[in-house]
């Protein structure tokens, strides 16, 4: 990474936040800590990074008992506050990337709609912005 500058991209993907139902694989007590670690470095480093762009799969809405109502996404944001509340970690780097921050759908969160991907915001009302997939395919 050339400091510096900001021709940086840092890319997430795969990270599949549910509701920290016992058959989610990411498990907020386990997992939260190394998210919120690389959320916290992207802030730190924001003078070098242009853009996050979250490539896919950052929820999951496969992985729950077949007899289980399918969580909504809100029901995954309010599950998850310290990611995605108010200056929770994804608030904190849309502010500090001055709101560039992409997201593209994956096959596990394929339902997530642009209107979804805007109620996650930085304190100054930036939202994540939502890329069609089929548009960069």
């Amino acid at each position: 990474m050339n400091f510096g500058d900001k021709n940086n991209v840092v890319v997430l993907s795969d990270v599949h936040i549910g509701t920290g139902a016992p058959t989610c694989w990411y498990q907020p007590s386990l997992h939260e800590p190394y998210l919120l670690a690389i959320l916290d470095w992207v802030v730190e480093h924001a003078s070098s990074i242009d853009q996050l762009v979250l490539l896919g799969d950052l929820f999951d809405f496969w992985t729950y008992p077949c007899e289980a109502e399918l969580p909504s996404f809100s029901d995954i944001i309010a599950a998850n506050p310290r990611v995605f509340g108010g200056g929770g970690g994804f608030a904190r780097v849309l502010d500090a990337l001055d709101g560039n921050v992409v997201y593209m759908t994956g096959n596990h969160d394929m339902n997530v709609t642009a209107a979804d991907v805007a109620a996650i915001k930085g304190s100054d009302g930036k939202a994540v912005q939502f890329i069609d997939g089929a548009l960069a395919a």
